[in-house]
């Protein structure tokens, strides 16, 4: 087999994994949350008792209410977060073969097709930063920027037909930087807003 379409393969399992990984850490951290969330509830001090006596006071008392149910708004929202990985890891490997069949429309020395990729794919990997920290969850983020870097690079070498070094090199600087660089900006952001006056 040809060792472009392994390293191809590789990264796209990178990919595929990586949004799993993600999906399944979303649903943990809110089933945690929930989990937390309940006791509290429960524990939640009663109404003080009025003090002029009336005829409810000799009534039984009232059975505790039921948790509410999730509205459809929320479940919906669950249910876009939970596809979003997914989202990103098609997107990325059509966006790397897309970025790589423009290729040959431009002749001249500088690559402006793959500076544009580029400023693009950092965009993005911002915008997920900065919703991961509204979020509060820098494994999540980790996860999908390794989905988005990995599943272009798939992306790219599938058109491309072989290994390009050059490729291979700015894609794995790109992908750590971005992990670090976003880890710093979700971390800051979470100790700030823990920090923050209620």
């Amino acid at each position: 087999m040809d060792k472009s379409v392994v390293v191809a393969l590789i990264s796209g399992t990178f990919s595929t994994f990586s949004a799993l990984g993600a999906v399944f850490l979303k649903d943990w951290l809110e089933a945690r949350r929930l989990r937390r969330e309940q006791p509290r509830a429960a524990e939640a001090p009663a109404a003080s008792p009025s003090p002029v006596p009336s005829r409810s006071a000799t009534r039984a008392p009232m059975p505790s209410m039921p948790m509410p149910m999730p509205s459809a708004e929320a479940l919906r929202v669950g249910s876009t977060s939970r596809m979003r990985p997914v989202f990103i890891v098609i997107g990325s490997v059509l966006f790397g073969m897309v970025s790589r069949a423009v290729r040959p429309m431009f002749s001249d020395h500088v690559h402006y097709d793959a500076i544009a990729a580029l400023v693009i794919m950092l965009v993005f990997t911002a915008w997920l930063a900065l919703d991961h920290r509204r979020r509060g969850g820098a494994i999540g983020f980790e996860l999908e920027n390794l989905a988005l870097w990995s599943g272009w690079t798939c992306g790219w070498l599938l058109i491309h037909g072989q290994i390009w070094g050059d490729l291979l090199s700015v894609g794995i600087i790109s992908w750590l930087g971005c992990a670090v660089v976003g880890a710093v900006i979700v971390v800051v952001g979470n100790r700030a807003r823990a920090v923050a006056p209620a």
